[in-house]
């Protein structure tokens, strides 16, 4: 027997078909539960709809993570399963990598996934550091997937989510809508800007004002696991700056340092932005 529903966010309909799924099963195997599922809803709705829902943390004795759900009808007469889908993203050797249970064939996308990069960074004390991170906001091209039941192959920008290590998409239809009235640092984006930033590219944006009023550019990519604009990769600031452009990021740390730099040194940047880009 289905228990009253006390969500007052969660209409009837979406109510009636939360109460006939196996929410016990669901529980032995990944430590989710109903309460949680209805505390969110969105998700309770992506769920009772038979949507892959967003991210639903799990916990049992041997197991912890992020998964996410699915709805598939049940037999006649039986509640429906929930499945979770969850993902290792750690690339071996042999080891296909899948996004919501089907599987992702691009290697350049896998390539871009897992580069990373060394950046120059300052600490909390100010004190010049280097730092390993992600080299991709995304993975760099639209990843076709498979709907695990219908075949259907649907298109997603995808993106590390650091937290739980897990791989997470967006589809490309929602991105275009999470950037239709996308602004960086003020500035608007052009429609050729926001069909690049679909395509999972990233892009230059000029005329940005920071904190201080000084204007500068931006290099920026769509990261799907942050739903939202960041600042692009180091691979792609370095290409700007080669270019000219005062990218706003490192280049203000590095304008700290020019009184106490002598010009020849300066005159050597060209050098080790060739060895960079190697």
């Amino acid at each position: 027997m289905a228990k009253e529903n006390e969500n007052t966010q969660l209409d009837a309909q979406i109510v009636e078909r939360l109460n006939n799924l196996d929410w016990d099963a669901l529980k032995s195997a990944t430590g989710i539960t109903r309460a949680q599922v209805e505390a969110n809803p969105v998700v309770a709705r992506q769920l009772a709809y038979g949507s892959m829902t967003d991210l639903v943390y799990g916990h049992t004795d041997d197991i912890s993570g992020a998964y996410s759900l699915r709805a598939m009808p049940g037999e006649e007469g039986k509640p429906g399963k929930i499945k979770a889908y969850t993902i290792e993203p750690e690339k071996k050797k042999g080891q296909t990598l899948f996004l919501y249970g089907s599987p992702i064939y691009s290697e350049k996308a896998i390539a871009n996934l897992f580069e990373r990069t060394n950046i120059k960074t300052l600490d909390k004390d100010g004190k010049e550091i280097t730092v390993n991170i992600r080299a991709n906001a995304n993975a760099g091209i639209q990843v076709a997937v498979a709907d695990p039941e219908t075949k259907e192959k649907k298109y997603y920008l995808v993106s590390i989510h650091e937290p739980t290590n897990r791989i997470i998409g967006v589809p490309v239809e929602a991105v275009e809508k999470m950037l239709a009235n996308a602004k960086v640092y003020g500035v608007e984006l052009s429609e050729e800007q926001k069909k690049s930033l679909v395509k999972g590219d990233a892009v230059l944006v000029s005329g940005c004002v920071n904190k201080e009023g000084e204007t500068f550019s931006a290099c920026v990519q769509f990261d799907a696991a942050k739903r939202t604009l960041v600042n692009a990769n180091p691979a792609w600031l370095r290409q700007a700056q080669r270019a000219g452009v005062d990218t706003g990021i490192k280049p203000r740390s590095a304008k700290k340092e020019a009184p106490e730099q002598k010009v020849e040194p300066k005159k050597e940047g060209k050098k080790t932005g060739r060895k960079m880009s190697r």
